[in-house]
């Protein structure tokens, strides 16, 4: 058997296994993305409940599998717990958004300290942002990660031909990159130029900077879109950002 490791760990989501006991789902910045057992977590003595809570930071004591079997929890204990996230509709389903692409996208068991610090940053920052501003800190965080992992799209040019006159009138999920009016094919999707626009904000700008510009609800809407047909691509089993869908027509953003 493993030995105990002691680490960080944001969690993601968490499914009941028995009566007192769940299957958790953390990622880690030294041991990647790992699925655990919590025996006891849902008793109300266990004392672990809270820290094992998804949109969580917990110090957690685990002993990794040798198997492939899930790894067991032995304790836990709330860093952050991301209090006025979780007193926000708005904010706690833009935060789950995010943990799902963590747990779709990142790979089991593998080292990413440059994806977990960018999940973690951006869940920091929505819990200190207002609700109006939160959804700059998830896209701005999703084209990061997705970038970690080696699935970064860019917006300046023609990934046919390299023109960068844009506006662009196609995005092309396959490719990660817009299409120009001179270039055709299949599986082209139109977007507005204020989308390419707002995603070249995105990935030119820095955090300080993310409430400076308010994203219509329009551009919202075709972000999500957009982005969630490139995952669908590159990501397998991946579908939607399921936990946007209580926001009805993207309401958090601005009109």
């Amino acid at each position: 058997m493993s030995n105990p490791v002691t680490t960080t760990a944001l969690v993601l989501s968490r499914l009941p296994w028995s009566e007192t006991s769940q299957i958790v789902t953390v990622i880690t910045p030294d041991l990647g993305r790992i699925g655990a057992i919590a025996r006891g977590a849902k008793r109300a003595s266990g004392g672990v409940g809270p820290a094992l809570e998804p949109v969580t930071e917990s110090q957690i004591v685990l002993t990794p599998s040798t198997s492939g079997t899930l790894a067991h929890i032995q304790s836990a204990d709330v860093q952050d717990y991301f209090s006025a996230t979780k007193r926000s509709l708005t904010r706690i389903a833009l935060s789950l958004a995010l943990c799902e692409l963590a747990s779709r996208a990142t790979a089991e068991g593998e080292e990413n300290r440059q994806a977990f610090n960018h999940l973690r940053a951006v869940l920091h920052g929505i819990d200190s942002s207002t609700d109006r501003d939160a959804v700059n800190w998830l896209w701005w965080g999703v084209l990061r990660v997705i970038d970690d992992l080696g699935y970064g799209i860019q917006v300046a040019e023609c990934a046919r031909c390299g023109s960068r006159t844009t506006p662009h009138r196609w995005f092309a999920p396959a490719e990660g990159g817009p299409v120009c009016g001179s270039c055709t094919g299949e599986n082209l999707r139109v977007w507005a130029p204020e989308t390419q626009e707002t995603l070249g904000w995105l990935l030119s700008t820095e955090i300080d900077d993310l409430p400076s510009h308010r994203i219509p609800k329009r551009v919202n809407r075709d972000i999500r879109n957009l982005l969630e047909d490139y995952l669908q691509y590159h990501v397998p089993y991946f579908e939607r950002l399921k936990s946007l869908d209580v926001l009805a027509e993207l309401s958090y953003a601005a009109s």
